[in-house]
């Protein structure tokens, strides 16, 4: 997978692309500090992921989040915040980021996080994502979501942070029968993203997060 990474700190930002090139399965192929350059470079590079800092000199990672999914759909995007609210986390979710991470995180974490949104799954912390469920306070909608036995459980596994390959083991499935329950809970819940679908389903009262792995 590839990434380009948006950051205004030009120290932070060199860090990251050596702690990310120093990774197999992922390159770099972009780094850049303001969100005028990241749309030129995401435009000219699709990346796999665009992970972008939420706070830049000329805008939010969120704004910019927000234009890459309506100019360049095929890119996944991921948040990093140096903020300990959850302001920018409910943000991310709103804007259909596949994640977000305090920049607090080791780079052991950002590896693995990154791996999971570049492979269209969500990574977030669950404590944070539960306080940005109520932060966003979204309003159920007048029809109920109907879930079949099947997608609730993938539902619920979704709310752990359990991968693609976790839940298919779990469920005794193939990967591609997962993957597709998944993608008939996101057009289910009109969701962009699995984080999003967790998020619009906390909303509804259909799953709770923040609850640890068992």
């Amino acid at each position: 997978m590839t990434v380009v990474v948006v950051d205004d700190h030009t120290m932070f930002r060199e860090s990251l692309r050596m702690a990310l090139s120093d990774t197999d399965g992922i390159e770099v192929v972009g780094a850049v500090a303001s969100l005028h350059e990241a749309r030129r470079e995401v435009d000219e590079k699709r990346p796999t992921v665009a992970l972008l800092d939420y706070a830049l000199s000329d805008g939010t990672g969120v704004e910019l989040a927000t234009w890459i999914h309506e100019h360049c759909s095929e890119v996944a995007t991921m948040v990093l915040t140096a903020s300990e609210g959850v302001q920018a986390a409910a943000e991310a979710v709103a804007a259909g980021c596949g994640g977000f991470l305090r920049k607090s995180a080791d780079v052991t974490a950002l590896r693995s996080a990154l791996l999971r949104v570049g492979a269209g799954e969500a990574a977030f912390d669950a404590q944070t994502l539960a306080a940005a469920v109520t932060w966003l306070n979204q309003a159920p909608p007048t029809a109920p979501v109907q879930l079949s036995d099947r997608e609730q459980e993938i539902l619920e596994l979704l709310a752990e942070g359990r991968t693609t390959a976790e839940m298919a083991d779990l469920l005794v499935l193939s990967h591609h029968t997962v993957r597709n329950h998944v993608r008939n809970l996101l057009g289910k819940l009109d969701a962009r993203s699995q984080l999003e679908a967790l998020v619009l389903a906390a909303s509804m009262g259909l799953v709770e997060v923040g609850r640890p792995l068992q």
